[in-house]
């Protein structure tokens, strides 16, 4: 049965040249694109507006991050030099750590 049959003559010969010719015929093609509505590009604009906010708000997080990381290796080897020179006071019998680590003068210096 002819799927044309039940419509009329002169529509049956426009419908292929319609499809052939209109801008939907290019649709049909491998690899075309639609166009963008003015709201889909406005969308797609205040998405990568979006996005790109995102991504200086990380790049902010990670170098304020990298900034305190610096500071607490700073201090780290402050606090080691520090600890040596504690050391250095205890073996010499200058000062005594308590087994909570406080650190106290020596008896034995004082007494001197």
């Amino acid at each position: 049965m002819d799927p044309w049959y039940p419509l009329p003559t002169n529509l049956i010969k426009f419908l292929p040249r319609l499809v052939q010719k209109g801008a939907s015929a290019n649709m049909l093609k491998i690899g075309t694109k639609c166009r963008r509505t003015m709201a889909q590009v406005k969308l797609d604009k205040e998405r990568e507006s979006l996005r790109l906010q995102d991504i200086d708000e990380k790049l902010t997080r990670l170098a304020n991050a990298e900034q305190k990381l610096a500071h607490y290796d700073q201090m780290a080897a402050e606090n080691a030099n520090d600890k040596a020179v504690i050391e250095e006071l205890q073996a010499a019998g200058d000062v005594e750590i308590d087994q909570h680590g406080r650190i106290t003068s020596s008896k034995k210096k004082q007494s001197m």
